[in-house]
């Protein structure tokens, strides 16, 4: 083939690619929708530090920024035993997991079980109700209360032990994983249920709600 007939086969063919994916590509302004990179919206907050949750979201009204003020305060303050003088905060128990919301959603993020509260286990046994939900243990509910108020006993506590367990990756490089192993303990309102099933929870993030 002639060289100078080859050179200009190839040029042509490049540019007829380029043609071709410049057609089928369409102008950046199509190809998104405005503001879609916000993943909230108007509403998104842009903060990435370990307050990120804690904000009020974006374009609230005056009314809606007072309710999400009178919301957070509830939201952060600790519930007190009944009666008591602070009667728009009183009414905790008689048996609950935390004082406060905030302690199993710290800072309106994930709770942290191992540093603050957030740690709750959910329980059931075999079968479903009659409209297809979990049926809790006949002692102790859907959920395991390891708190209480004052004159009454407390449903029971849990510990967490943890067993190492080596293994090697394909090129012979060793590492370890731990596996968690629960374990509950004084119980108060007798055995739990021979099949119980159970389910260690941690408090979810409360992203801008400020709600009770």
């Amino acid at each position: 083939m002639n060289r100078k007939y080859f050179i200009v086969l190839l040029l042509s063919t490049f540019f007829w690619a380029c043609k071709k994916n410049k057609d089928i590509i369409p102008p950046i302004e199509d190809r998104y929708e405005e503001g879609e990179e916000f993943s909230a919206g108007i509403r998104t907050i842009k903060d990435e530090s370990s307050l990120a949750f804690s904000y009020q979201l974006s374009g609230l009204n005056s009314q809606e920024k007072l309710d999400f003020f009178v919301g957070n305060s509830f939201f952060n303050q600790n519930w007190v035993q009944a009666p008591s003088s602070s009667t728009a905060r009183d009414g905790l128990g008689p048996m609950f997991n935390a004082r406060s919301c905030a302690s199993c959603h710290f800072r309106d993020g994930r709770g942290q079980p191992f540093v603050n509260n957030g740690l709750l286990f959910r329980l059931s046994i075999p079968g479903t109700g009659s409209n297809g939900e979990p049926l809790g243990d006949v002692n102790y509910g859907g959920q395991l209360s390891d708190n209480s108020i004052q004159g009454v006993v407390k449903e029971g506590d849990f510990n967490i032990f943890y067993n190492d367990q080596s293994y090697q990756f394909p090129d012979g490089e060793s590492y370890s994983l731990r596996t968690p192993i629960y374990t509950f303990n004084n119980l108060n309102y007798g055995g739990m249920n021979g099949g119980i099933m159970f389910s260690p929870r941690i408090g979810q993030q409360m992203i801008g709600l400020g709600c009770m």
